[in-house]
């Protein structure tokens, strides 16, 4: 037998938690990838937080997904999956991430 799981359950599932922000992540959002953080393994950790907009979300497993980010500034794209914006990753502490309040 199937055990009940409550719909705000189900939605909480799906949600990043981030320093000052418990919510889903949209296309179109504003996140800021904080200093230390590796964006890219050319350019190292990041010598500064760095604000970036959302501009897809691709979903990849149960509660996996990849964000796809890019900065408006020098126009360069990364990608991040949710589970390492967290504060840990593989039983390893990473600097979390937040979002931008409007």
């Amino acid at each position: 037998m199937r055990a009940k799981i409550s719909l705000r359950e189900l939605l909480h599932e799906i949600f990043i938690k981030l320093s000052n922000y418990e919510g889903q992540i949209l296309k179109g959002d504003w996140v800021r990838a904080p200093k230390g953080f590796v964006l890219s393994k050319k350019d190292g950790p990041l010598k500064h937080s760095l604000l970036l907009k959302v501009y897809k979300i691709s979903r990849k497993g149960i509660n996996k997904y990849k964000l796809f980010l890019e900065d408006p500034v020098t126009k360069r794209r990364y990608r991040v999956f949710n589970y390492m914006m967290d504060g840990e990753y593989r039983g390893e502490k990473i600097p979390q991430w937040s979002k931008r309040l409007s």
